[in-house]
């Protein structure tokens, strides 16, 4: 009985579940095959982790699929599962797509991991292959809190666009993605940083 609950806590919602409890229960156990599979990464366990879809332009049939393998490589699969680039360079952690990014004068769709910081790649509709864009001498723009975690987001008042980096220990650090000296590389500058205090990676 909800009014059981009236004056006993204060913005308390009480939902009455009107479904049929005699209805029959969802089965069990059933196998769910897949459709497509991709090619396996290079190593066992938990490996293959964090993936993205990267949507073509104008086919969506040369869409890409980009995910980890956490034993030390970034792969890139068309969609039939097929491996068409491996960049074999450590541990990646999570990554996330964006279409027309505009960063000083240039827009191209990126796709951002986390490698030993905050790393950018360039996708090329024609060739459809990642070519490292981050403007850093190491290649990753360097995050002090570490991460794993990471999401994009564009806003869509300013049209800029951000990448969250989450550190396992529950720090998300924000980083704007611009063009400051033209080059038509991707800068990345830290416009805050806030503690979740718990631990924390993936983000949406």
């Amino acid at each position: 009985d909800p009014d059981q609950y009236l004056g006993l806590l204060d913005d308390a919602f009480v939902i009455v579940d009107d479904q049929d409890v005699t209805s029959e229960p969802a089965p069990d156990g059933d196998a769910v095959t897949a459709t497509v599979e991709t090619d396996p990464v290079l190593h066992a366990g938990d490996a293959a982790d964090d993936p993205a879809i990267w949507p073509h332009p104008t086919d969506p049939s040369q869409s890409l699929v980009i995910g980890n393998d956490k034993g030390g490589a970034l792969d890139v699969y068309d969609m039939q599962g097929r491996l068409v680039q491996r960049i074999e360079e450590g541990f990646f952690g999570n990554v996330d797509v964006r279409t027309a990014v505009t960063t000083g004068t240039t827009t191209r769709d990126i796709a951002a991991v986390y490698r030993s910081g905050l790393r950018l790649y360039a996708i090329d509709p024609e060739s459809r292959r990642l070519t490292n864009a981050t403007d850093s001498s190491t290649g990753s723009v360097p995050v002090p809190t570490g991460g794993e975690g990471l999401c994009l987001y564009q806003s869509p008042r300013s049209g800029s666009t951000y990448a969250f980096v989450i550190s396992r220990g529950g720090t998300i650090a924000q980083y704007e993605l611009t063009d400051a000296d033209a080059d038509g590389l991707v800068d990345a500058t830290r416009v805050r940083q806030w503690s979740l205090g718990s631990e924390a990676e993936g983000c949406v």
